[in-house]
């Protein structure tokens, strides 16, 4: 199978058989399994299986949501500014320092700002500097989200406020930002897709640690400043040994292999945060991505096969 077709293929499965395909776990994500195989797993698949309403492509305009609201909400970014609504003043009881879910805090915002009992919050932080592996220039703060407060009380100067949902301990100084702005962004699946020739490097991941592999949340070193939008998508390459087993050292070949696909989620100026929507193998930090075309013109052309029904 040549690599064009590979690329079409894998594109067909993300659409409708990646919830089988993809059923593997982390132990079995060894780096011996081949993208090519996990594309013939696929073949065959009707669209409406993988739980895409059947009535979906016929509808003109519709929009498909490019992730999940929890991972939307929950999968921060790297960005060199980052606006707030407020801030968690302290907890209810004095000696408190941190705060998780069902604990009641104190925000600086009241009536005056527009706040009423029932008004919820998404609550982050920045969680430290980062810097190009590269160029070592700062590309700001990865910030990291970690729950939802729901107003209680409102009160002259302060609110008092319930924590809802906990994703990570919260503290004094935390922002806050009203959740109804965060919204998880759509995209037209039918929609041109133009070859960017994109590039970028992985950063880091909303979990720093090793290796990352599908439905994990990763960083990239590319935003709007070179073209990057909402709702692209890239592959993970890396590259691997083609020569035949009994060739000389000196004339051993190399190629691109893909071993995971990232869906952009959002875009800062330099940086953009993207969700593995499938991987057969890790990624890591320091790995190259690129533009996937071929990925997002095989989505398209299952749009138009379902249409045409």
């Amino acid at each position: 199978m040549d690599n064009m077709k590979a690329l079409r293929l894998l594109a067909l499965i993300l659409v409708t058989g990646a919830a089988q395909a993809m059923a593997q776990t982390s132990s079995e994500m060894s780096g011996q399994a081949d993208m090519e195989a996990v594309v013939s797993q696929g073949e065959g698949d009707s669209a409406t299986s993988a739980g895409v309403p059947a009535d979906f492509f016929e509808t003109a305009g519709n929009q498909a949501p490019i992730a999940s609201k929890r991972v939307y909400e929950t999968a921060g970014f790297i960005g060199a500014r980052f606006d707030s609504y407020g801030m968690i003043l302290a907890g209810e009881r004095e000696e408190q320092v941190s705060f998780s879910y069902s604990d009641i805090v104190y925000i600086n915002r009241s009536e005056a700002d527009g706040v009423k009992p029932g008004s919820k919050y998404l609550v982050f932080h920045p969680a430290g500097e980062v810097t190009h592996p590269v160029t070592e220039v700062s590309l700001g703060n990865k910030v990291a989200v970690d729950g939802v407060i729901e107003v209680v009380e409102v009160e002259d100067k302060v609110s008092k406020a319930k924590v809802i949902s906990s994703y990570d301990f919260m503290q004094a100084g935390y922002k806050i930002k009203p959740l109804e702005d965060v919204k998880t962004p759509t995209v037209d699946p039918d929609r041109p897709v133009q070859d960017k020739k994109l590039t970028a490097l992985i950063l880091d991941g909303k979990d720093s640690k090793v290796n990352y592999s599908k439905g994990d949340v990763i960083y990239l070193d590319a935003g709007s400043k070179t073209g990057v939008t909402v709702g692209d998508i890239f592959e993970a390459i890396t590259q691997v040994d083609v020569s035949e087993p009994e060739a000389d050292d000196n004339k051993r070949v190399s190629a691109p292999k893909v071993n995971a696909l990232i869906r952009i989620l959002s875009v800062e100026s330099d940086t953009s945060t993207g969700l593995i929507i499938s991987s057969v193998h890790y990624v890591m930090a320091g790995q190259t991505v690129r533009f996937a075309p071929l990925v997002e013109a095989g989505l398209a052309t299952v749009t138009k096969r379902e249409k045409s029904k």
